[in-house]
């Protein structure tokens, strides 16, 4: 339990917090304060120009428009605020792109990747081109009670003396940050960790010195460009419609096994039949149910899918017997748990099979390798025999090594 949740709160941290907390010593470093202005202004766009890339060679439409956001944003701040005439106009256009950044970025978790040279990336293209108006309209004097709104108070002004930006868009900020931490926590994806500490990243930035601008957005973009990198690995490595790790992710591990171990391979009983009967839909829900299931079977154990209606189950350093144990228990729980249909078509199926809930079963075979002297593919192809009597018995039964029916 103690290391189950030491990975999780690494999966909420890492690499974002670390990114974040090296961004606020980096700016108070007197040789990273010294760096001329255009080495660090070449820096932030060198990454910000990777990210771009990065995301669209790997088709990751909603970080690409992160990365574009940062841009924009950088942008306003570090070229046209110092060419504003007044001061007023200048935080009415930092409050603008400060806003309108944190809106994005909480909207960008709630969307999915569509492209961006596709019908769903052409409007996010145009509402970013809307948005840009509006940061420039903002400093048209003829907008100066547009500009007042967003330097209303709340509370009283000496409580945000401290931020460069006006409390409304504090309120955004705290909005979006909100969103993305109750995202972060419930899909612990990297796409939400790379959206929160970015926004995290850039809202320090904003409170900070101009001249440090450029090393927050820097910071940000090399934190949206993990996630790239992270979320594309995930894509390689783990199964999406289950979440668990997939075949590649099995291979891998299968050669990093020591000299004892057993290895469990489970699959659903009839899916096809299922499939054919309730459609792919409740076939998918039926694969990521008993995916749930697996990910918390006991003894250490580390499921994958395999393929299909497959998935095996490595136990390190555990005997035949050891896991034989763990995956029977989850093989009753599967069996007793129950399955209700869900779909568009859920009353119609009510109706004709008098109930929603049907009975959802799986077979296991397991072998082991307790003395280091088989290769892991023939353990592998021991637990599928095993996996096969298994069914030949009936199905809905765990048999190990060699037990007969």
């Amino acid at each position: 339990m103690p290391g189950r949740l030491l990975r999780a709160l690494g999966g909420l941290a890492l690499p974002g917090c670390v990114l974040f907390a090296a961004c606020m010593l980096a700016w108070r470093v007197s040789f990273v304060a010294a760096l001329p202005e255009r080495t660090l202004r070449l820096a932030c766009l060198a990454v910000i120009g990777l990210g771009l890339l990065l995301s669209t060679v790997f088709r990751r439409s909603r970080l690409f428009f992160a990365f574009l956001l940062l841009f924009l944003t950088w942008f306003s701040v570090d070229r046209l605020v110092p060419t504003l005439p007044t001061p007023g106009i200048a935080q009415a256009v930092i409050n603008a792109t400060a806003a309108l950044l944190a809106l994005n970025m909480g909207g960008l978790a709630l969307l999915r990747d569509r492209g961006v040279i596709s019908p769903p990336g052409l409007r996010r293209l145009m509402l970013v081109a809307i948005q840009i108006c509006v940061v420039v309209a903002i400093a048209l004097p003829s907008q100066a009670r547009a500009a007042a709104l967003l330097q209303r108070s709340f509370v009283e002004p000496r409580f945000t003396q401290w931020s460069r930006i006006a409390q409304p868009v504090m309120v955004v900020f705290a909005a979006a940050a909100l969103l993305l931490l109750v995202r972060l926590l419930w899909k612990r994806r990297p796409v939400d960790n790379g959206l929160f500490w970015a926004l995290t990243t850039i809202f320090f930035g904003f409170n900070t010195r101009a001249q440090a601008f450029g090393i927050y957005v820097t910071a940000a973009g090399l934190i949206l460009c993990l996630a790239v990198l992270e979320t594309s690995h995930i894509m390689a490595y783990r199964d999406e419609l289950t979440d668990l790790p997939g075949r590649r992710a099995l291979n891998e591990s299968l050669l990093k096994l020591g000299s004892s171990y057993a290895v469990g391979m489970v699959d659903v009983d009839h899916f096809k039949r299922f499939n054919d009967e309730y459609g792919h839909d409740a076939g998918d829900q039926v694969l990521r149910k008993v995916a749930s299931k697996l990910a918390s079977v006991g003894g250490n154990g580390k499921p994958y899918r395999y393929g299909g209606e497959e998935f095996a189950v490595i136990f390190t350093g555990k005997s035949v017997e050891e896991a034989y144990v763990h995956l029977d228990r989850v093989r009753k729980d599967i069996e007793e748990a129950g399955f209700g249909i869900r779909g568009r078509d859920r009353r119609k199926r009510r109706r004709k099979k008098g109930g929603a809930q049907t009975e959802v079963t799986v077979s296991i075979g397991i072998a082991g390798n307790a003395r280091g002297k088989v290769e892991a593919k023939e353990v592998v192809q021991a637990a599928d025999k095993a996996l096969y009597r298994a069914k030949q018995c009936g199905r809905n039964c765990t048999i190990a090594g060699e037990v007969a029916c």
